[in-house]
């Protein structure tokens, strides 16, 4: 029950770094794909080749295009949290500041002890779940 509240945290943390950065990567690919596509392009307008070579060169355009596509579609999905998770940068070192005091909140519960107050022959007990 207890390990969900650091996870959460985490996977805040996690979400509220790793969007921005995954949104500029996938731009980053997509531009790569682009530039490729073009290089294919050139090929196939200014040389020559046989069937086996633009078959081969077709299917990788195709190839290319569809993975493009794949990270078009996420990039149009991540853009809405872009601005979001922006306003949010600004509380990850609180954030972080929390999962740290999570980790060692949950230190000092598995550690916790307890010294009887009246019932002092009580005490024992407590004493041995320590060891």
């Amino acid at each position: 029950m207890y390990e969900d509240i650091e996870q959460t945290a985490v996977f805040l943390r996690d979400a509220i770094e790793g969007i921005p950065k995954r949104y500029k990567n996938n731009k980053t690919k997509i531009a790569d794909f682009h530039s490729e596509t073009q290089d294919l392009l050139h090929t196939i307008e200014l040389t020559s080749f046989n069937a086996s070579e633009g078959y081969r060169l077709s299917k990788e355009i195709k190839n290319m295009r569809q993975e493009r596509r794949m990270l078009k579609n996420e990039n149009e999905l991540l853009v809405h949290l872009i601005n979001a998770t922006q306003n949010m940068q600004k509380h990850l070192k609180e954030l972080n500041k929390a999962i740290e005091n999570i980790q060692t909140e949950k230190q000092k519960q598995q550690k916790r002890t307890y010294r009887c107050r009246v019932r002092k022959d009580l005490q024992n007990k407590f004493l041995e779940v320590v060891k």
